[in-house]
């Protein structure tokens, strides 16, 4: 049984701080802590452990109430976060454009009430185009957090009631062991689901709760008395800690087997902290875990936690910079300004620690305090909805079109044009614009109905897969656009490789997780689909990328079935730093989208053409969409970037419009009318 008194650790606060300044550095894009997202993990291994810890104490002293429990996180977690989310609404009216308003007021909302995991999980994942445009997007963990809250405490005091049958160590070894099963399953099917969503994360609370039992085990209690394992123990968690934020990237498949080093890492300091005596020397790793500094900071950890992403994002989404290093000085001190304001006075205004007192307060006394709560929660979720509702607060007088020359707006790629000069997109504009790339894709020939689709025509002489990532769909608009009346080819599409969820290269083959990936596999090394198949129009943002071994790999694969395929590439165009919606919005010109302060790549550089060689051992054509659509191939200034009737380009980072899409597609189809006659008359390279 634990002891009545459970004393505080400062070397929890310390781990707090650890992992709350391995999540700030990540954020301020120190590519030294690449992988300082693992302190959310720290985070809820700690919260695992403290929370049961202090259940079963107050069980034990039979002064467990559920309405105490839940009155008591109420005042630690909400006002803070209400004030976090009223402050980032104030600064959003002055400082997003309608479309990233409207959906910051939808997470905004979800935050008030514990579930924009959910909403950020079906937007997309944590590294998806849009997340540095999210200022809540680090609110997802605390939707966990407070969903563990909602179960855990019934979970276990149904554990103390009956744990003389069951134990509690069997309990939480088996919540942890198919909790931790369940979340590695799920990270090679669905990363994101493993991310965001509570189930997948459950093991991380529950192990903490294992750790807090098995240290009082009688055999590790007695190992744990010798300075020298604690203090073992102790180096390697923190190790682990510190070794996963320096070694882990986003590229990193997260959750994953990469959850396991932080994770254990968090339990073993905790179970060697829990052991330091206080005789143990402050030059000890425990006790220097415990020194003043870091537990201060760990005190202010969940302040620290909340404000500084709504700092970060707001800032670069004003500025559209990378961050200098004055910058992310600057904002480190602007983010130490925000935690004292919120901890001191807010944080503390409301919650004082101490469980003892806690425990023995007159919640009924609280009933003000928890109606205030819950009014101020609806008000933020009307005012929220009332954003979402009204495209955020977008008014039809800010849109501003005029005929413009065909000098004035640097695009000579199409002689003798006028053009629309578009300064501003309405959130209903942008949302139909990226929604209108899929309306010819959705109605394609698709590879897992090749042999039965009725749109397939597999008896026409000329057979292209169109295949790509994401990008996929922009080269299939392209071909529609240009070649699509051609009664003598069949267009097919792959499906994006992107769906091809956790794929790689195994014993000179590549496998997948994804099923209905699995399927199109099946089907590419399918012999009867290979000699039937005569061309390969690829199609991605950077083709020739070092990290496309799994595209050539499937390209040769599909050559040693039949010599005679040869490949297309669809060649790259710009791509923006932040979203082209945004700039245009934010700078009343669509040319800025081309513009060298706001692109992250015109055409390919040295990362992007490792494979270069390889891939043009099979290329029997290139299209040079640079060529065609900039006067300049070395400026993107000199770019085409709106069709004649004013749609932009480009909506997001790099995707192309369906309309410029098909007006590119026309362009190139007048100076190579027949493309793919040629390119079959000409034979494979």
């Amino acid at each position: 049984m634990m002891h009545p008194r459970f004393k505080y650790r400062g070397d929890i606060d310390g781990l707090r701080a650890v992992a709350v300044l391995l999540v700030v550095l990540f954020h301020l894009d120190l590519t030294a802590f690449s992988g300082g997202y693992i302190g959310v993990d720290v985070f809820f291994v700690i919260s695992g452990y403290l929370i049961s810890a202090i259940i079963e104490r107050s069980w034990q002293g039979e002064r467990f109430s559920f309405r105490n429990f839940y009155a008591r996180r109420v005042k630690r977690l909400f006002p803070p976060i209400f004030a976090t989310v009223l402050a980032t609404f104030v600064a959003a009216l002055i400082i997003l454009t309608p479309l990233d308003l409207q959906n910051f007021a939808k997470s905004a909302a979800a935050a008030v009430v514990s579930v924009s995991n959910f909403v950020f999980f079906f937007e997309a994942g944590y590294w998806d185009a849009d997340s540095s445009l999210k200022p809540l997007l680090h609110t997802w963990s605390l939707g966990v957090e407070e969903q563990f809250y909602l179960i855990w405490p019934a979970l276990l005091v149904g554990l103390l009631t009956i744990q003389k049958r069951i134990s509690l160590l069997w309990s939480f070894a088996l919540v942890t062991i198919v909790g931790a099963a369940v979340c590695l399953w799920m990270s090679f099917i669905n990363p994101s689901a493993a991310f965001y969503l509570f189930p997948f994360r459950i093991f991380q609370f529950s192990i903490g709760a294992l750790t807090l039992v098995l240290a009082r085990g009688q055999r590790l209690s007695s190992l744990l008395s010798h300075k020298g394992v604690r203090e073992l123990l102790m180096f390697l968690g923190i190790a682990a800690i510190i070794w996963s934020a320096m070694a882990y990237t986003e590229e990193t498949l997260f959750p994953g087997f990469a959850v396991f080093p932080p994770t254990i890492g968090a339990c073993l300091a905790l179970m060697a902290g829990g052991a330091m005596l206080e005789s143990d020397s402050k030059f000890s790793l425990s006790g220097l875990l415990a020194n003043p500094l870091s537990t201060w900071l760990g005190r202010v950890s969940y302040s620290m936690y909340l404000v500084h992403w709504p700092i970060i994002v707001l800032y670069r989404y004003a500025t559209g910079l990378e961050l200098t290093l004055w910058e992310q000085g600057g904002l480190s001190l602007a983010i130490l300004a925000a935690t004292l304001i919120l901890y001191y006075g807010v944080e503390k205004a409301f919650y004082s620690r101490g469980e003892n007192k806690a425990s023995t307060e007159d919640v009924p006394s609280q009933k003000g305090f928890l109606w205030r709560t819950a009014a101020l929660a609806l008000g933020l979720i009307a005012f929220g909805g009332l954003a979402w509702q009204q495209d955020g607060f977008y008014k039809e007088k800010d849109e501003v079109a005029n005929i413009v020359s065909q000098t004035e707006n640097q695009s000579a790629s199409i002689e003798g044009a006028s053009y629309k000069k578009i300064t501003f997109l309405s959130p209903q504009q942008i949302r139909s614009g990226k929604k209108d790339r899929f309306q010819l894709y959705e109605n394609a020939c698709r590879l897992t109905t090749y042999f039965t689709q009725e749109e397939c025509h597999r008896d026409r002489p000329i057979q292209v897969l169109v295949f790509g990532n994401s990008h996929e769909i922009d080269g299939y608009n392209f071909m529609q656009a240009g070649y699509g009346n051609n009664e003598n080819i069949n267009f097919i599409v792959f499906g994006s490789m992107n769906e091809c969820v956790k794929s790689e290269l195994v014993d000179d083959d590549w496998t997948t997780t994804n099923k209905e990936c699995e399927a199109r596999k099946k089907i590419l090394e399918n012999p009867k689909f290979a000699e039937k198949l005569d061309i390969i129009v690829y199609a991605s943002r950077y083709p020739y990328y070092q990290r496309k071994t799994r595209t050539l790999h499937i390209f040769t694969q599909l050559r040693e079935l039949n010599p005679k395929i040869t490949v297309v590439t669809y060649g790259p165009f710009i791509v923006v730093d932040s979203e082209c919606h945004k700039v245009i919005n934010q700078t009343k010109d669509v040319r800025n989208c081309a513009a060298p302060d706001y692109i992250r790549h015109f055409g390919f550089n040295g990362r992007t053409t490792a494979l270069k060689e390889d891939f043009k051992k099979m290329e029997s054509h290139y299209i040079d969409r640079i060529s065609m659509l900039c006067t300049d191939p070395d400026d993107a200034m000199s770019c085409l970037m709106q069709t004649p009737d004013g749609i932009p380009a480009l909506y997001d980072h790099g995707h192309i419009s369906y309309e410029f899409g098909i007006m590119s597609g026309e362009m190139y189809a007048k100076t190579h009318p027949n493309l793919f006659e040629d390119i079959m008359e000409k034979g494979p390279n």
